[in-house]
C-alpha cells in the first residue's frame, strides 16, 4: 500500500508542513485518485509518500498544478 500527502513552505530550505485536505487516501490496488485542494498553498510543495507492505512493488506518479 502507499499513502501520499502535500507538504508546503513560505520560504526555501524552510520547515514544511502538512496541508490540510493535501492527501490522497491510502492505495492498496491499482487505480487512480484525483485531488482538489482548497485554500491557499505556500510556494513551494513536495509530495511524501510513505510504502508498506511485505516485499511491495509500487509504481506511481504525482503531478501538481496551480490555478
Amino acid at each position: 500500500n502507499v499513502t501520499v500527502k502535500f507538504q508546503d513552505c513560505a520560504t526555501s530550505g524552510g520547515v514544511y508542513t502538512d496541508i490540510t485536505g493535501g492527501a490522497f487516501s491510502n492505495v492498496t490496488v491499482a487505480g487512480s485518485q484525483r485531488l482538489v485542494i482548497p485554500g491557499t498553498i505556500k510556494q513551494f510543495v513536495q509530495a511524501v509518500w510513505t510504502i508498506g507492505g511485505t516485499l511491495p512493488s509500487i509504481t506511481f506518479g504525482v503531478a501538481l498544478a496551480r490555478t
